[in-house]
């Protein structure tokens, strides 16, 4: 039953700040019924019951709890494994990744700026800028990558992200390669595989990326929509800490720098399926 699937994490309450963490609200006046429709909902993992009002949360809102609460937040026991290990969600001029702890730090001609909804210093915005990210293990054989971008202009060798070594064991999203179109980078040690795609987004507009690699084979999304997808498989990634970390550009080559906003940066330890991935669009949720 709904209840036994449950546990009581404590009076707590989501800070519902942004889009992504509420699925539904339902007037309820019964505690089973409102877990129930938790349970019902594969997204839900997260419901709050306060006498006649019933909230149920994704994922999400895992990282927005605080204390305090007149009624109980409650949590599903066996959660799926979201592989999330890194989230960017850029807000309140913070570059803060609340699951990794890794910030960005160390940005060079960059703003913050309105994203997608109107909310104010809440994306990034590189005027052919750039923003570093921690050392760490950020890739292995399989992964998803998830941001929104809007481009400002065609400025070439645009980097969405560009993890690596130096010159080596890189995982690069080059937004504006040969012609303006997305192209993707792998090096292992120094071997590359360049896989270049006829994507091609327009100026000033809201796009959902998503990138993916799983068993050599990677997927590229475009709003939801699985866009291209390379069937050849490209060489293991080795999952090593990587030093030279960056959105927007690098530090080795040129050019090298963005003139785009971007907000929501997601990595995944795991391949997230088509329809988590349009979910992720539709919903900012799955």
């Amino acid at each position: 039953s709904g209840d036994s699937i449950f546990g009581i994490i404590g009076r707590f309450s989501v800070l519902e700040k942004k889009q992504g963490l509420i699925i539904d609200k339902i007037q309820i006046f019964n505690l089973l019924k409102c877990l129930r429709n938790c349970e019902k909902h594969q997204q839900c993992q997260y419901a709050s019951f306060n006498s006649s009002f019933c909230v149920l949360y994704s994922f999400y809102a895992k990282y927005y709890l605080q204390n305090g609460s007149k009624g109980f937040l409650y949590e599903k026991k066996n959660q799926k494994n979201f592989g999330l290990v890194n989230y960017w969600p850029i807000e309140d001029g913070q570059a803060r990744d609340l699951v990794g702890s890794k910030d960005l730090y160390d940005s060079f001609n960059t703003v913050y700026s309105q994203d997608r909804h109107g909310s104010t210093n809440s994306a990034l915005n590189f005027s052919g800028g750039k923003i570093r990210a921690p050392t760490g293990v950020y890739f292995g054989n399989e992964f998803t990558v998830l941001a929104w971008v809007k481009l400002k202009s065609y400025m070439q060798m645009q980097r969405l992200f560009d993890f690596g070594n130096d010159q080596v064991n890189n995982v690069i999203v080059i937004l504006t390669c040969e012609q303006n179109y997305l192209c993707i980078e792998f090096f292992k040690g120094f071997n590359k595989d360049r896989m270049s795609t006829t994507i091609l987004p327009d100026l000033n507009v809201w796009y959902h990326f998503g990138f993916s690699l799983k068993a050599g084979k990677v997927k590229i999304y475009l709003n939801g929509t699985l866009a291209v997808s390379f069937i050849k498989e490209v060489n293991p990634l080795y999952a090593i800490e990587r030093t030279r970390n960056y959105f927007g550009g690098n530090d080795w080559a040129i050019p090298s720098a963005g003139d785009y906003h971007c907000d929501e940066m997601k990595f995944f330890n795991i391949e997230l399926s088509d329809s988590e991935i349009r979910d992720e669009y539709f919903y900012e949720f799955h």
